[in-house]
């Protein structure tokens, strides 16, 4: 809205000057009203309106308060799940590693226990260890001191008896059996030597004497006596003992009748002759009998 203010008389003296302006200037006035009249007024909002337009943002107000209150309520639901989840989950890891603790406490004092075992075997094991290396002195200090009466027996049995012996106390030396084995071969050889004492050896082999060519007889009867006899019983000789080079020394009977007498004997031991007493030369140092 706006207002022309006009100075009625100076209006007046003007308008008497110029008629023809001032039906224009009133025309344009008419136009100008009419225009304000139909186009610069509009009418005010009803208070219906208002009342309805309040009211649906209201609603709209009271609809986004609703949606908000129940998506709080859902987050507090989702919270409170999440909550008692990781609650049960603490509650089981605080579980499991209180019995990874007590396992561990326990294997712990399993190992202890164990350790000390292990601690003791070694000991007993070193103990064992230490009094069989004794006993293996022992044994090899024995089969030491048999060797020498080994090697008095007749060659027949003195032979194989020192081998079986001296391979004995090599292996007892560089440990390459314990002492149970070793005890086991020493009780052989013994009881070979036991055996040999009581009992008659014959073999068919080269003669050992050199006075008595080709394949001969040899006779052993225990420790005691071995003789070497051709095989036409002309020949024979008597075993004496062993020389300083560890030769063994042959006594030559030179004697057809004692040659015939051993070879009698081997006869009767083979089945070839009816059994019969023999007198058999016994050798001495320096003589036979």
């Amino acid at each position: 809205m706006f207002r022309i203010e006009i100075n009625s008389d100076e209006w007046r003296a003007r308008t008497m000057k110029h008629p023809v302006r001032y039906m224009i200037f009133m025309g344009i006035l008419a136009c100008g009203a009419l225009w304000c009249g139909v186009f610069g007024q509009t009418a005010p909002p009803s208070i219906e309106d208002e009342i309805a337009r309040l009211r649906k943002e209201l609603i709209q107000t009271q609809v986004d308060v609703e949606r908000t209150n129940q998506e709080i309520e859902k987050d507090k639901k989702d919270f409170e799940a999440y909550r008692a989840r990781t609650v049960q989950r603490l509650a089981q890891t605080q579980s499991l590693l209180d019995t990874l603790k007590s396992e561990t406490l326990e294997q712990s004092r399993a190992s202890d226990a164990l350790a000390a075992r292990i601690g003791e075997a070694i000991a007993k094991r070193r103990e064992i260890e230490l009094s069989q290396d004794e006993f293996r002195r022992k044994l090899i200090s024995f089969c030491n001191s048999v060797q020498p009466e080994v090697k008095k027996l007749p060659p027949l049995i003195m032979a194989p008896m020192l081998s079986g012996l001296s391979l004995l106390i090599n292996d007892l030396t560089i440990k390459s059996i314990d002492v149970v084995e070793g005890c086991t071969r020493l009780v052989q050889i013994l009881g070979k030597l036991d055996e040999a004492g009581s009992g008659i050896q014959i073999s068919q082999e080269s003669s050992p004497v050199a006075d008595i060519h080709g394949m001969a007889y040899r006779l052993r009867i225990g420790t005691i006596f071995e003789a070497v006899v051709d095989a036409k019983g002309e020949k024979c000789a008597v075993f004496s003992g062993w020389g300083d080079g560890g030769a063994p020394h042959w006594k030559d009977l030179d004697s057809p009748v004692l040659a015939q007498a051993v070879l009698q004997a081997v006869n009767i031991r083979e089945g070839k002759s009816l059994p019969a007493f023999v007198n058999l030369p016994l050798a001495r140092q320096g003589g036979a009998q």
